[in-house]
């Protein structure tokens, strides 16, 4: 396992000293079976347990973002941006392979 970071830089807002990582795992011990995720348009609902269990198959990234990314102005390519800084590529998941079917011509 690599090893996990923490760092911050200055500022007057109190943090937590953990990484994501860690406050999910406290999180799940604490309230395991409460809402962590909600997603409207979907109605598709993920409890604290089933986002970490989704987070440790690799099916989510966790990965740290600063605000020039999260809050700029065109967020169209944000999601792409930070899979790159993660090194994936963006829209596949780890061990999952690109394949193509052909597309059935049209008559008429």
């Amino acid at each position: 396992m690599p090893a996990l970071s923490y760092s911050h830089g200055a500022c007057d807002v109190v943090l937590l000293g953990e990484t994501i990582g860690a406050n999910l795992a406290r999180t799940v011990a604490r309230v395991p079976d409460r809402d962590a995720l909600v997603d409207v348009p979907s109605g598709r609902r993920w409890t604290y347990t089933e986002l970490a269990a989704e987070v440790e198959r690799g099916y989510w990234y966790i990965a740290e973002a600063d605000a020039a990314t999260v809050f700029r102005k065109d967020t169209g390519a944000m999601w792409q941006d930070l899979m790159k800084r993660l090194g994936k590529q963006p829209g596949r998941r780890e061990g999952e392979i690109e394949t193509r079917l052909p597309v059935p011509a049209r008559s008429g």
